[in-house]
């Protein structure tokens, strides 16, 4: 007979299964009477705490000597109860066949950390009743061990099923055998794949549950040693630190396999698996179990959907992680004294200022040293794609907007300066700057300005610049950053469904103009291409040019969904996903050379292919420096003092996106340990306007979406967690390298531009009609929109449903979308470019509503719903983010 195998915990419960290999992770589901009846074994059986012993002989001999001691088992059984705990322990890994499991009796290997000396974080509380067709399989014993999200070390364990096939007498004296390192006949594999998993200092609690028929009674044994002791009997070789023995007749077989899952559930409770190290009496063991009841939940027997099931596992989930707030806002509690908000007003002149410069001045040089490794490279080549496609898109739709003035030459050129300066000077080096749809939006509107009164644009544009530079500069003087808190969700919701609005409109649009320009006809006669005659009318154009734009849109999209399937292995996912938008354009653009004969297309405009060097796109009529004072005309000195106005509305624009996106950056949870600057961006950020302003440029602003994008690939995770548990984060590679790096490269693609010229118009419209839609997912107010031609039981389970009216959710509703109808009134106006001022109206509106609302039910509105802690790392990009 043997000890044998059949499921291990790290964390989640992983099943042998009869093809003889690992079932998928769950968490483990438990009967009430298996709790009951643990405590009562653990009320009469034997409790051994700190036991100094050393190997598993001598231990299983003062279990067996305790057993006879406390008349559990008569002395002529003690033997046969020796040789069943000394029997030799076989893992799955070292089966081959496949063995048929056998329900007679089961050992258990859990893993423990060493040496609990934090206080008890939470308690996660079970559902006592398995879902609904889950099969257990004979001789599976299911155990848990929690791993929280704070730095213990994790936890596993190994059931394995003691082989009952021969009833025969076991002899007294029982020679132990270590495991052999090889095992003949096997597989060949010398050690479990789980091995990478396990986190150093683990130690092992190993729960022996089986059937020995010589027994009267059933006999419980639970054992604490001294230290952990490395006894060879775990799958992979770590020390054991709790042993729980259970054995008996194999009458009540069940019973015992399903104590045996009680007692290793215990085990993973967090709170239970504290005070068992702590534990100085068979009371504090008893008590920790009734503690464990008090948070279990009790399903009353049936076939309940999963569906039904969901609010109330939602419910625990949320307690859970309540308590594990609680108890980490109290181990924090002097860090967090001690903790400068860089929000903080100081009271001084330029204090915010003074005090960013001091922040980060300590640690600039190691900005650069920890941006010389491999993930940072990887990372500059990555962003290089992600930030390069946006800004083509958006230079070409700027070359159509402002007929030349602004292009791809000028947005290639801005983009490239603004972030080697931005990368060199700001206080959070990890924003990602560049052409925004915000600030091209507010472009097009200055633009349309000028058309109505008769005024030059790159001139005007150079005194808004510098005013903007003055603005931003008063509001770090007087530290008015703290202003960002007042941006809540209310606010950036209706701000980011206008530019996505904006998005999906101007690719329309453009289909429109195409199908105008090439309508489709009935019949349809080429014209002769010769320089005697004009080719107009291309029905073929307009169809290209919709198949272009919907491909580009479908393949980014469908490859951005591609991260969630469950094809290929997770890093080579997230690599198609992250790159999908590269793909998405190099496949259309195939489809252009293809029929590059066949059908006329419009292509991106960057200056003069004729010509050599870099040109600004109408270069004949203007240089890469700008006259303040006019090109053609003198500027007239009552216009200078006007452009404080759009100034204003372009700071308050700058300020909002540049700070948001340092809030979001700079949240607790990324771990980032620099500080932040947030006065100190503002500043770089109005001097790089000016500078644009100066030179012709499109004014750069802080790219939200791809920021956290840099954010996220030079995120650190941890590698060993267990099968089925969410990674956690260990660190971010802050640093100013890939910055600098990635733009770097996109300066240096305008060696490329000749090869721009070949990109069809329709394709970047395309990634503009992605960049909108993509943008609407997990936005709240969609969602809210959404939920109001929707029966109220449809409504999705999420906390402001619970907790707010559903009357109460469609009128706030009702007042953000008509806020985002006047936005987009006021955008199509003549009074375009005061918009920026009408968002900063909907702040002081957001108050008003507290006195139609509640102050907890706006909260819950306002609140950011993040996935539960065991959610997976891929659907994180659906939370909502400002555009």
């Amino acid at each position: 007979m043997e000890w044998k195998e059949t499921a291990r915990w790290i964390k989640f419960e992983e099943n042998v299964e009869d093809s003889n290999r690992w079932g998928k992770p769950h968490v483990a589901s438990l009967t009430f009477h298996s709790l009951l009846e643990l405590r009562k074994g653990l009320e009469k059986g034997t409790v051994l705490l700190d036991l100094e012993k050393f190997d598993l002989p001598s231990i299983a001999e003062a279990v067996v000597e305790n057993m006879v001691i406390t008349d559990q088992i008569s002395q002529t059984d003690s033997n046969k109860v020796l040789a069943a705990l000394l029997l030799r322990h076989r893992h799955q890994y070292q089966m081959s066949p496949p063995i048929a499991r056998r329900p007679s009796s089961y050992n258990l290997l859990a893993l423990a950390r060493k040496d609990s000396k934090h206080p008890i974080e939470d308690s996660e509380n079970k559902v006592l009743e398995p879902e609904e067709g889950e099969t257990l399989g004979d001789g599976a014993i299911r155990l848990k061990i929690d791993e929280s999200d704070s730095d213990f070390p994790g936890q596993e364990i190994s059931p394995l099923s003691l082989s009952g096939d021969e009833k025969q007498d076991q002899k007294a004296e029982v020679s132990f055998a270590p495991e052999p390192a090889v095992v003949e006949g096997g597989s060949g594999k010398q050690e479990s794949d789980v091995k990478s998993r396990i986190p150093e200092g683990a130690e092992a609690t190993t729960v022996l549950v089986g059937t020995l028929d010589e027994l009267q009674y059933p006999v419980v044994a639970f054992v604490r040693l001294a230290k952990g002791c490395p006894l060879n009997i775990t799958e992979v070789s770590i020390p054991v630190r709790f042993m729980f023995v259970l054995l008996g007749p194999s009458s009540e077989e069940e019973s015992y396999y399903e104590i045996g899952r009680s007692v290793a559930t215990l085990m993973s409770d967090q709170a239970f698996h504290d005070i068992a190290y702590r534990a100085d009496s068979r009371e504090d063991l008893l008590s920790a179990i009734n503690c464990f009841l008090d948070d279990t939940v009790v399903l009353p027997p049936g076939e309940w959907d999963r569906n039904v099931l969901l609010p109330i596992l939602i419910a625990q989930s949320r307690a859970r992680a309540r308590r594990r707030k609680m108890a980490k806002a109290a181990l924090a509690a002097v860090a967090e004294e001690q903790e400068i908000d860089p929000l903080e007003r100081t009271g001084s002149f330029c204090g915010g200022l003074v005090e960013d410069i001091k922040r980060r001045a300590k640690v600039y040089l190691s900005d650069f040293k920890d941006g010389l490794n491999l993930q940072c490279l990887l990372t500059s080549i990555f962003l290089y794609f992600s930030v390069f496609a946006p800004n083509v898109a958006f230079g070409s739709l700027l070359d159509k907007k402002t007929e030349g003035w602004l292009g791809v030459s000028e947005v290639i050129l801005a983009t490239c300066m603004c972030g080697i300066l931005f990368g060199l000077l700001a206080g959070q080096p990890l924003i990602i700057i560049g052409a925004t749809g915000p600030v091209l939006v507010f472009e097009q509107t200055i633009y349309e300005f000028c058309n109505v009164y008769n005024v030059e644009f790159l001139p005007w544009r150079c005194w808004i610049g510098f005013w903007v530079m003055m603005i931003l500069f008063g509001v770090v003087a007087l530290e008015g950053c703290f202003l960002v808190r007042y941006f809540t969700r209310f606010t950036e919701e209706i701000f980011a469904c206008l530019i996505s609005a904006i998005f999906v409109y101007e690719a329309i649009h453009f289909l429109e103009v195409v199908f105008k320009k090439n309508p489709l006809q009935k019949t349809y006669t080429e014209s002769p291409k010769s320089p005697e005659y004009e080719v107009k009318g291309q029905p073929n154009t307009a169809l290209l040019s919709t198949i272009m734009v919907l491909g580009t849109f479908f393949v980014a999209f469908y490859l951005r969904k591609f991260r969630t399937s469950y094809f290929f292995g997770k890093k080579a996912r997230r690599l198609v996903s992250d790159f999908g938008i590269v793909i998405a354009m190099a496949c259309m653009l195939l489809v252009d050379v293809f029929l590059y004969d066949k059908v006329v297309t419009q292509k991106i405009t960057i200056g003069d292919p004729t010509k050599r060097g870099f040109l600004p796109t109408r270069y004949t009529e203007r240089g890469w420096f700008i006259n303040p004072g006019g090109m053609k005309r003198p500027m007239e000195p009552g216009w200078i003092f006007a452009a404080i106005i759009p100034a204003l509305f372009v700071g308050i624009l700058l300020f909002m996106e540049t700070e948001l996106t340092g809030v979001l950056l700079n949240k607790k949870e990324n771990k980032l340990l620099k500080g932040a600057g947030f006065n100190l961006d503002l500043i770089v950020m109005g001097c790089l306007s000016f500078v644009c302003s100066m030179m012709g440029l499109p004014w750069m602003c802080a790219a939200t979406v791809r920021s956290v994008s840099h954010l996220n690939a030079l995120s650190i995770w941890s590698t060993s967690q267990a099968p089925g548990v969410k990674p956690h984060l260990v660190e971010v590679k802050e640093q100013r390298v890939t910055n600098i790096a990635i733009h770097v490269l996109t300066g240096v693609s305008i060696l490329l531009a000749p090869a721009l010229h070949r990109i069809p118009v329709a394709v970047m419209f395309g990634v503009l009609f992605y960049l909108g839609v993509c943008s609407l997912s997990g936005i709240q107010l969609v969602d809210r929109i959404i939920m109001m031609f929707m029966p109220p039981k449809y409504h999705p389970d999420v906390q402001y449903v619970r907790k707010v009216k559903t009357r109460k959710i469609h009128s706030y509703t009702i007042i953000q979308v008509v806020c985002l109808i006047l936005l987009i009134v006021v955008k199509l106006n003549v009074i375009a470019p005061s918009f920026p001022f009408f968002i900063i109206c909907l702040i002081p509106l957001r108050k008003v509503l507290t006195k139609f609302f509640e102050q907890n039910e706006l909260e819950e509105l306002d609140n950011e719903e993040l996935p539960d802690d065991d959610s997976d790392l891929d659907e994180y990009d659906s939370v909502y983010m400002p555009v």
